[in-house]
Parts: structure tokens; C-alpha cells; sequence
């Protein structure tokens, strides 16, 4: 649980790494396993388990403040589909994040595969049109591009995923989708095909 001090920083207990704590678990940064607009992320161990540990890179423009509001974020979410937040690393300049190591992969990685039945939820048991199911995967990667030209507008948004529940309603009710038009004025690229 997060603790404010007295300067507005907060403390976790057993969670709190220090830069030289990294650089150990890390193998001295030894092995990169990706990068982004957040910094380097590297492969670690810790205590036998692995971990991915992500640095804020010094040229990235997120700062201190928000870098704290991010791990107390992190720190209170749970869930079975993502990857939780081992510890962090707050020593003035040398800021990173401790994740548990994904040993499947990312998103991006099955994405690229073109794997769309390990991304889609298995309560849906196969019971998508594959179309449908690109078409939204495709609206998430553009949504969260690292490049914000790339990005669309949330009424961007709303109208690919209303495409994509038009796929779905139209095989259910079998009608053809042809009568739902929808007029886009955006031309995004295929992420993920």
C-alpha cells in the first residue's frame, strides 16, 4: 500500500528499489527486451523470479510527478490480464518501473502473428467474426501509438468500433452489412494484418 510523506512522495513497503538494486538484478542492463516513449525496458531476475524492469529514459517527457502517479496507480490495480507491478525505482534521476516478466509475449507480438484467438477473451469461445475482432484490435493499436498524429479521435474511435459491432450484429441478425453505412473521413492503415 502507498504511504505519503511528508515531501508528497510515497513509500512502499519492500517495494522501493534503489538504482544499484537495478543494475544487479538487471545483469548491469545487460539484455534489452523492448523500448518506447517511456524508456528502456530490460530483462531481470529477482529472487529467482523474472522480472522486466522499465527505466525512464532522461530525454522522456514524462516527469517525476507523473512518473509517482503512475506507480500508485499501478500499485492499486489488479487484474488476471495484466502484468503486476513488482517495485519501482525512485532515486531523483534514475526512475524505473518493476513489472513480473511475461513469459507469453506481448499483445503486439501475437498481433503481428496474426494470432487474433489468443487476444480475444475466452468467454467469446470462438464466437466473433474474425473481421470484426481485427477491426477492434486494429482501433486499440492505433489508440495508443506511441506517434499522436497516428492516433485517432475518440469520434474516430467510435465510429471503427461501431463498424465492428455492425460485423457482429449483421451475422447475427443475418442481414446484410451493406444497409448500416457508415461515412469515415480518416484513412488509417491496417495495424494488425
Amino acid at each position: 500500500m502507498a504511504a505519503q510523506s511528508n515531501d508528497g512522495s510515497f513509500e512502499l513497503k519492500n517495494r522501493k528499489f534503489s538504482h544499484s538494486n537495478i543494475v544487479r538484478l538487471t545483469n548491469n542492463f545487460q539484455t534489452i527486451i523492448g523500448k518506447g516513449g517511456f524508456g528502456t525496458v530490460y530483462y531481470g531476475c529477482l529472487d529467482d523470479t523474472q522480472v522486466s524492469v522499465k527505466m525512464l529514459s532522461p530525454s522522456s517527457i514524462q516527469g517525476h510527478k507523473e512518473f509517482q502517479a503512475e506507480v500508485e496507480l499501478l500499485m492499486r490495480v489488479h487484474h488476471k490480464n495484466l502484468t503486476s507491478l513488482v517495485g519501482y525505482c525512485d532515486d531523483g534521476t534514475n526512475m524505473g518501473l518493476i513489472y513480473e516478466f511475461m513469459a507469453n509475449g506481448n499483445l503486439e507480438t501475437h498481433i503481428i502473428e496474426g494470432d487474433i484467438k489468443n487476444v480475444v477473451g475466452p468467454r467469446l469461445q470462438g464466437d466473433f467474426v474474425l473481421n470484426s475482432a481485427w477491426r477492434a484490435v486494429e482501433v486499440a493499436m492505433a489508440w495508443v501509438s506511441q506517434t499522436s498524429a497516428k492516433r485517432p479521435t475518440m469520434n474516430q474511435v467510435v465510429i471503427d468500433l461501431n463498424e465492428s459491432l455492425a460485423i457482429e450484429i449483421g451475422r447475427e441478425t443475418e442481414q446484410s452489412i451493406k444497409s448500416m453505412s457508415l461515412n469515415l473521413n480518416y484513412e488509417l492503415p491496417p495495424l494488425a494484418r
